[in-house]
């Protein structure tokens, strides 16, 4: 999932900020919690999350919003994979470039 809002802090409204995370971040929060339970009583599993190069690597012109959403879905991978590594589950985070 990927929601960009175009424009800066200033050009950002709460709103837009709202839209954008539940887009981009709790959409994948409610989609690891659900696959999660059943992949502990597998013991395996994987789970790719996908952020953007603008979430950390580079700053993007008027992409304030959408990088720091995706950069959130780093922190939530690396969480997740912490709290289940032991129990056979790889959880990965991808980052792609999308002009």
């Amino acid at each position: 999932v990927g929601v960009v809002h175009h424009g800066t802090i200033l050009d950002c409204e709460e709103k837009d900020w709202d839209f954008s995370f539940d887009a981009n971040i709790k959409s994948m929060f409610f989609m690891c919690k659900a696959v999660l339970p059943k992949m502990i009583k597998q013991n395996t599993g994987s789970i790719i999350n996908v952020s953007s190069i603008a979430s950390s690597l580079k700053g993007l012109p008027n992409r304030f919003v959408y990088g720091s959403s995706k950069a959130a879905i780093i922190g939530l991978t690396k969480s997740i994979a912490s709290d289940f590594v032991k129990k056979n589950i790889r959880i990965v985070n991808n980052v792609i470039l999308i002009v």
